[in-house]
């Protein structure tokens, strides 16, 4: 009884913390993170468009994963692709901006 809405209270209590915290157009967490995770990504700033393209590229610069979305949150699945402790690059773009961060899924 209650326990979700609990676990979803927690996910915006920490989510709020980490929006006070940062200067970044782009939240991505938890990072590092584990593969029974999903990896969340937030666009933090307005004025930057409404429809935005992920990547995870992976260290030989292959293109693992691919998505666009029209909202400012999404969940990406990691499991499907990281199946190893290896880092990635994330890369949120659209029109109006271009943001990279260093990930480690494992």
């Amino acid at each position: 009884y209650g326990i979700p809405n609990f676990a979803k209270a927690y996910e915006l209590a920490e989510l709020q913390n980490l929006l006070r915290s940062t200067d970044k157009d782009v939240l991505i967490f938890p990072n590092p993170s584990d593969s029974k995770d999903n990896l969340k990504v937030l666009i933090t700033k307005e004025n930057l468009g409404t429809i935005f393209q992920v990547n995870i590229i992976d260290l030989n610069g292959k293109v693992i994963y691919h998505q666009a979305f029209t909202n400012k949150y999404m969940d990406i699945p990691i499991h499907s692709f990281s199946h190893a402790y290896v880092q990635y690059v994330i890369r949120v773009w659209n029109e109006a901006f271009n943001y990279s961060e260093k990930i480690l899924l494992h």
